[in-house]
């Protein structure tokens, strides 16, 4: 008697968080890339600048950006970031307290000047 062993595949369910703009078929096809670690992207905010300005007539790009498990939790594996979320701004990643910060910083910038 022949005995034959069939493994079975079985996806794992996906969880995103509200803000992420992948499918969950996206996120299924490179978990054999990313070792079985999924990345959830927002939807890009382009900012437009004023061209010439910095150098660059492009919009200042900014998303959310985390390395998760499958189930939606942190990936804690992750050197850069622990899992957390991250703003990413034109391909820098920045802490959501820093990215707080500069807003915060930036109101104040702006109220200024439109209080001259």
């Amino acid at each position: 008697m022949n005995l034959y062993l069939v493994a079975q595949h079985t996806a794992p369910e996906i969880v995103c968080p509200p803000w992420c703009a992948s499918t969950e078929e996206r996120h299924l096809a490179a978990l054999t890339q990313l070792e079985g670690r999924v990345y959830h992207w927002s939807e890009d905010i382009q900012i437009p600048n004023r061209s010439g300005i910095g150098g660059s007539p492009n919009a200042l790009t900014v998303a959310l950006n985390q390395q998760a498990l499958p189930d939606g939790s942190p990936d804690m594996d992750c050197a850069a970031t622990h899992g957390e979320v991250v703003v990413v701004i034109d391909e820098v990643d920045f802490s959501l307290d820093a990215a707080a910060a500069l807003v915060s910083t930036l109101t104040a910038l702006i109220d200024s000047a439109r209080n001259r």
